[in-house]
């Protein structure tokens, strides 16, 4: 049976699976690889066996519960490649080609988060 988990609490994830923020669903056949992927934190398995208590019960008043990344810090930006840095960019509604370096893209995430972060949208 295959198992659909959904990325949270992060723009993107790269190991034994990806997924970015523009296409945060992944599937996996395996039972023992969705819940290692859960067991990660990054991850939230969305449609199974595993997550049917959590479709018993929706959340109060039929609205969809929406998983916000977590906010990035300079520390990690400094780590990421530049196409990631760009990626994130694109998420937070920015347009990469505003910076020139990877000092300007680590300054621009961090203001495009904050202005998200005050406007709700985190």
């Amino acid at each position: 049976m295959p198992y659909t988990l959904k990325l949270i609490n992060a723009l993107s994830y790269s190991g034994s699976v990806q997924a970015t923020a523009r296409n945060p669903f992944i599937e996996i056949d395996d039972e023992a690889e969705a819940l290692e992927a859960e067991a990660t934190g990054y991850f939230k398995i969305i449609n199974s066996d595993l997550s049917k208590d959590e479709e018993d019960h929706p959340p109060p008043n039929g609205s969809d519960e929406i998983d916000l990344p977590a906010l990035y810090t300079e520390k990690e930006l400094l780590k990421l490649k530049q196409a990631e840095q760009e990626e994130i960019i694109q998420s937070l509604n920015g347009d990469p080609g505003q910076a020139k370096n990877a000092q300007e893209r680590v300054a621009l995430i961090l203001k495009l988060q904050e202005i998200a972060q005050e406007a709700g949208l985190e």
